[in-house]
């Protein structure tokens, strides 16, 4: 304190020093960061484990575009922050470790940092935060999450790409769900708006895709369709090349032939698409 009070700024390393060798880290932290001595400054926050007096420190120093925070400096700052980050990962706290991930000077050092210890859903936050929608989609694509994907590629305006995965999506469930032989196509949750959302992104794209999408959508869809619709449909499946669309239209034709003939039905077109 003689040497704050008396010297003024000439001895603050000195009174630095004295805070240190008495344990006062943050007294001796505050001193050193005022003296521009950063190295022993985030030395004092490490050892006190003041992490967060030191994030301000870095905070503070970034904000100002210090001349003195060189490059020698800024490995300091950067091996500190790591640091911090890899104390609170150790204890599985990972909401505290997140602000010192998110000081890190470049987003390959954040990449490299969560990647390492397989934190995905932290490093897909990120991404998005940034406004790294394309990173992100292929964060969602390794986490298998595939309606985050769809969001993401919809956010990067990959709108045909979009449009697929959600088609594929849709399919799955529909086709491949749990308890199903594949056939007929199972409704589940959502499935209606997923199908709207199909045609809204397409119809981003292109005329011909949007059309395409259409069929498609229609086809998965589990509204009452007429005998001449899943004519059309499957007239139409053919036309764009869409073996799903065939398959479905071909399957649903035969079911309601069949449903005809054992209920004794009299089967009649009623009016379809290419009728209005």
């Amino acid at each position: 304190m003689v040497f704050m009070e008396k010297c003024g700024t000439s001895r603050l390393e000195d009174a630095g020093d004295c805070f240190e060798m008495t344990e006062c880290w943050s007294q001796a932290a505050e001193v050193y960061f005022k003296a521009k001595c950063y190295t022993k400054c985030f030395s004092c926050c490490s050892k006190g484990k003041l992490f967060y007096q030191g994030l301000q420190f870095l905070q503070q120093l970034k904000k100002e575009h210090c001349e003195n925070f060189n490059s020698e400096f800024a490995i300091v700052g950067k091996t500190y922050l790591e640091n911090c980050a890899l104390y609170y990962f150790e204890l599985g706290d990972i909401k505290h470790m997140m602000p010192f991930v998110k000081a890190f000077n470049s987003m390959d050092h954040v990449r490299a940092f969560l990647n390492s210890r397989n934190l995905l859903d932290e490093l897909l936050s990120i991404e998005m935060e940034m406004g790294n929608f394309l990173e992100a989609a292929g964060i969602a694509k390794l986490k298998g999450d595939f309606l985050s994907e769809v969001n993401m590629l919809e956010k990067a305006e990959l709108f045909e790409y979009a449009t697929q995965l959600l088609l594929i999506y849709i399919t799955a469930n529909s086709l491949w769900a749990t308890h199903s032989r594949g056939w007929p196509p199972k409704s589940f949750a959502e499935k209606e708006q997923f199908l709207l959302k199909v045609k809204e992104i397409a119809n981003k794209v292109s005329e011909s895709f949007f059309h395409f999408a259409c069929i498609e959508a229609d086809a998965l869809s589990d509204s009452h369709k007429s005998l001449a619709t899943l004519t059309y449909n499957l007239l139409e499946g053919r036309k764009c090349g869409s073996l799903l669309v065939e398959l479905i239209s071909a399957c649903s034709i035969i079911d309601v032939h069949l449903w005809s003939q054992t209920s004794g039905y009299n089967l009649e077109l009623e009016p379809g698409p290419e009728d209005e």
